[in-house]
């Protein structure tokens, strides 16, 4: 019995040492929160950033949901849409739902008088950090049906309209060519010796390019000082033919037009059609407003009874 005691003695100190000599679980209890208050502080010093928003712009008169896309959102942030620095109450945001880190969605009411102008978007976090996204959401103007008119084609950015109207022209068949401007104002474009005509686009100086029928031509309207279009007939191709056009004009000015068995041209206010490459074995090529701003072009064309897309750096160059 006394050694039994003793044996027991000697494991209990055995386990006291083997106790000490462990980590201390308080010691580790002590630094989760030391660490935890780092990370704190490394999230309180996280930027805000804002890259974009969905959708990127709205029309007046309406109420919709925009998600704010970006970087270090915290539950309870706010977005706005300020305007040159400070908020605009024609753009209220009328809530904010925290999404995650990275989105935010905010219900936007836009006003009938709101400037179709481009705003910034501001996202605030309840801490006090602040990330702003310039010129992130586009106030557009709200779709209205064009009084009077038919079918309208295209628009520039200044939101001027282009297309055919109800009106007939002078040979009953065909209607006129007309051009709405910003206010709703309808302009009948004048089509010369022709009896009708379709404006197919204007570019930001308002230029006009269309069609003319009876006899058949492409114009080319030029907007005059007092508000009013005079038409250029941009006449026949060096063959003799009808360069057909169907809205391929630039902000430079630059139309292109084409005829049968892949005879495609190209030309300016102040240059008469010049002659383009088509690809190798083309039978017919077509342009459907078909030229951006750097004058690169495109295309389709077919080439052994195959229809594809086809594009041309510039007018004269080889398309790909």
């Amino acid at each position: 019995m006394p050694r039994a005691r003793f044996l027991f003695s000697a494991s209990m100190l055995a386990f006291g040492a083997a106790i000490t000599g462990c980590s201390d679980p308080t010691s580790t209890a002590r630094a989760t929160p030391l660490a935890g208050s780092a990370a704190a502080r490394a999230a309180a010093t996280t930027s805000v950033t804002v890259t974009g928003t969905v959708p990127s712009q709205g029309p007046t008169e309406t109420t919709l949901d925009v998600t704010v896309n970006g970087s270090g959102f915290e539950l309870g942030a706010n977005a706005t849409f300020p305007l040159n620095g400070v908020d605009d109450p024609r753009v209220h945001v009328n809530s904010t739902r925290y999404v995650s880190s990275s989105q935010v969605v905010a219900n936007v009411t836009i006003a009938p008088d709101a400037p179709t102008v481009k705003y910034d978007v501001a996202v605030l976090n309840a801490s006090g950090k602040k990330g702003i996204g310039s010129e992130m959401f586009t106030v557009v103007l709200k779709a209205e049906a064009l009084a009077g008119g038919h079918y309208a084609y295209g628009v520039n950015s200044a939101g001027a309209a282009v297309g055919q109207s109800t009106t007939l022209g002078a040979c009953g068949t065909n209607y006129l060519a007309i051009y709405w401007k910003v206010d709703g104002t309808q302009i009948l474009l004048p089509t010369g010796t022709h009896c009708a005509g379709t404006a197919w686009a204007i570019n930001k100086s308002g230029y006009i390019s269309g069609q003319l029928f009876g006899p058949p031509g492409t114009a080319l309207w030029i907007p005059q000082p007092d508000g009013s279009y005079a038409l250029q007939d941009l006449g026949p191709t060096p063959e003799g033919t009808l360069a057909r056009n169907t809205g391929a004009l630039n902000d430079a000015g630059e139309v292109l037009g084409w005829y049968n068995n892949a005879q495609i041209y190209w030309r300016t206010s102040t240059t008469g059609w010049t002659h383009m490459i088509a690809p190798p074995g083309a039978t017919d090529c077509a342009f459907t407003r078909g030229i951006n701003n750097l004058g690169a072009i495109v295309g389709r064309c077919t080439v052994s009874g195959i229809q594809d897309g086809y594009y041309w750096l510039d007018h004269s160059s080889t398309p790909v």
